[in-house]
């Protein structure tokens, strides 16, 4: 089946346009052809195939070890589902901004990725989009991002620095996002944010301050579990729920700073178990707007 698809594209080399491009992933899915096989002729036939195309399909790249950049045209509007995993060499890629979707797990395992801008139309990261890779070191999140999914950094255990960009609008950092980015040292989160999930930062054993803003109503026992370096923690806007074991592997901390009056924080978290743990160790003060809390 491979010779077939090879001695189509011959045949048709000066005639191919995004419709056959399309018959070819087709029939490569039908015809039990691996993707990446396909993929790697195309790069093969010299033709900058992608340019005739809208998206780059489900696995297209995936496991193509001689990948190393890539720059995709300006034609693609999607990336699809792990369009990219496990391309161990992929180091630097560039998106233009037509892009809007970049799917499951797209660059999941690309451990020596460095270099990528995402693009300032995105609306989401989907889940393990680059959980695992390994030598990303910073990443920049557009303003028009609304969600963050599950696992999206998952275990990214060389990044340092993640930016929202200024009037971002992203209100849901799903479950385990940035799980075990033991190096992450410097998050801003956005004011913009409505929920945090469970195991958000679990094992971001570099963190050591964090702000919370206006909108977020519940923080989760295990959003901070094991962030054994948190030192601070600012919630600025007025907590109506922790769950309980809040803090209990922050051995570290310092100060929670937390914009409600003393006399409504005894009222709603007096009675806690987390609170009567912390009240036990001298090393950490709680603020309220009205003062500290004795």
């Amino acid at each position: 089946m491979t010779a077939e698809l090879a001695n189509f594209i011959k045949r048709h080399i000066d005639l191919i346009n995004e419709s056959e491009f399309d018959q070819l992933y087709q029939i490569a899915n039908e015809k039990d052809v691996k993707t990446e096989e396909l993929t790697a002729l195309l790069l093969d036939s010299d033709i900058d195939f992608l340019s005739f195309m809208t998206k780059v399909p489900e696995g297209c790249f995936a496991k193509i070890k001689s990948l190393t950049s890539i720059t995709i045209p300006e034609s693609i509007q999607l990336i699809e589902d792990k369009a990219f995993s496990w391309c161990s060499n992929l180091e630097s890629v560039k998106l233009p901004n037509s892009i809007t979707r970049i799917g499951e797990g797209a660059f999941y395992l690309c451990t020596s990725l460095k270099n990528i801008d995402l693009p300032s139309n995105l609306t989401s990261l989907k889940s393990f989009v680059f959980s695992k890779c390994n030598s990303l070191r910073s990443i920049v999140i557009p303003a028009s991002v609304v969600s963050v999914y599950s696992f999206a950094f998952k275990e990214c255990e060389n990044l340092t620095s993640v930016t929202f960009e200024d009037g971002s609008s992203c209100e849901a950092i799903d479950i385990s996002v940035f799980k075990n980015c033991k190096k992450l040292k410097t998050i801003l989160l956005p004011d913009s944010l409505e929920y945090l999930g469970t195991e958000t930062f679990y094992g971001c054993e570099s963190l050591e301050d964090i702000i919370i803003g206006p909108n977020v109503k519940m923080v989760y026992s295990s959003t901070f579990s094991n962030c054994t370096n948190l030192k601070n923690i600012t919630i600025q806007g007025s907590i109506t729920a922790f769950t309980d074991a809040m803090f209990a592997t922050n051995n570290q901390l310092q100060t929670i700073n937390i914009n409600i009056p003393r006399k409504e924080f005894i009222a709603r978290f007096g009675s806690k178990q987390w609170y009567q743990e912390l009240k036990k160790r001298d090393t950490v003060k709680i603020n309220c707007v009205d003062g500290t809390l004795e």
